[in-house]
């Protein structure tokens, strides 16, 4: 009997050798989110590796045989051949290569750019694959219903923006572009404008048609202009100082002002801002102004909320004159009109300059002393 009853005790022993050496040789399970650093990462392991073409640095000296360009349909091959400076017959040299493959990318025109060499019969083949940027065709201006064509190309221009036919499209100029159309709307006076754009194909290889498709929103009117903040004048005299942006009204409306246009405002808050200054508000500013809409559809209009931040009052301190030799500085100052604790305001040098008086030159000195005389 103690024979099996050893085998069994030994066969217990040796599953329970077995299943520790299994627990040791499993890694432990990952936490969740926990980056685990395998050898093989990085590496594309879908298909096995093939021996690939020599490399560039071992045919570097040899003759080139041939150059080729792939996927060139307006550039030609011998253009970006002599960007890259490789002539047929001369030796092959990845390092000037690589340096003037710049030059060929800073022109622009191809997305992509890529160089292989294989060795030839009888030297080494240069080739290149590009794909070209596809080009200007034309310029198409969708859903402008109630501003011309005429005025968009105008701010355009005024942007300094050139959707010339036949460049390359550039995603930030139709950016641009785009950004300057929906201003030549805000300039006429349309709130909530959006500009897309799409490019469709054209049957011209490499060509494309760049559509801007525009919602032009509202042409809303001026229903009020309020003022927050300000705790020295009230929002009924800031608005006296506002000329170009007024409320609804029968002479804003013949006038044309009663629409909220961006830059006719920032006139009129720097004729608000001198207002302030004239009375020691040197450091006014405004904030973004808040378009809120109101109205209805057929008649819409916007209350305009602009933030004030008065700071504080500046007052005079002191003068000082320096670089005279030839006045005293108590002659200088002795008819200075602004005293140490005045307010400032917007005029020359800091104060107004209607409390200056004109200067007195010689022949006004002696008048006034032939008048005392007498």
């Amino acid at each position: 009997m103690r024979l099996p009853i050893l085998i069994l005790a030994g066969a217990l022993l040796a599953a329970q050798v077995d299943a520790q050496t299994a627990t040791q040789s499993q890694p432990a399970k990952p936490k969740p989110g926990q980056i685990i650093e395998r050898p093989d990462a990085g590496r594309i392991t879908n298909a096995p590796e093939a021996p690939g073409p020599p490399v560039a640095g071992q045919l570097a000296g040899q003759r080139i045989e041939r150059f080729e360009v792939k996927g060139n349909t307006s550039v030609a091959s011998d253009t970006i051949r002599v960007y890259l400076g490789v002539n047929i017959g001369e030796t092959f040299d990845p390092d000037v290569i690589q340096r003037n493959f710049l030059n060929l990318w800073q022109t622009g025109l191809f997305d992509d750019i890529r160089i292989e060499s294989d060795k030839g019969d009888t030297g080494v083949i240069v080739r290149v694959i590009v794909k070209e940027r596809p080009r200007i065709g034309s310029v198409e201006y969708r859903g402008n219903k109630d501003l011309q064509t005429s005025k968009i190309t105008e701010q355009l221009d005024k942007d300094k923006i050139d959707l010339h036919i036949g460049s390359t499209i550039e995603q930030t100029l139709v950016k641009r572009a785009a950004e300057s159309i929906k201003k030549a709307y805000t300039e006429n006076g349309y709130e909530s404008v959006d500009v897309t754009t799409t490019t469709e194909d054209l049957p011209q290889p490499g060509e494309k048609k760049i559509v801007f498709n525009i919602n032009e929103g509202i042409k809303a009117t001026v229903a009020t202009v309020e003022f927050t903040g300000n705790k020295r004048f009230s929002s009924r005299r800031l608005r006296l100082f506002m000329k170009e942006v007024k409320p609804n009204g029968l002479i804003s409306w013949i006038r044309k002002k009663n629409l909220y246009i961006p830059s006719k405002l920032d006139e009129d808050l720097e004729n608000v801002k001198n207002y302030y200054q004239d009375y020691g508000y040197y450091d006014v500013s405004f904030g973004e102004p808040q378009i809120v809409q109101t109205g209805t559809a057929k008649k819409p209009r916007v209350r305009i909320i602009i933030p004030v931040k008065e700071g504080q009052v500046q007052h005079f301190n002191e003068v000082s004159v320096s670089g005279n030799t030839v006045l005293k500085t108590e002659y200088i100052l002795r008819d200075w009109p602004v005293k140490k604790g005045e307010v400032t305001s917007s005029g020359w040098g800091g104060w107004s300059s209607r409390a200056i008086p004109p200067r007195k030159t010689r022949s006004s000195v002696a008048r006034s002393s032939s008048k005392k005389a007498t």
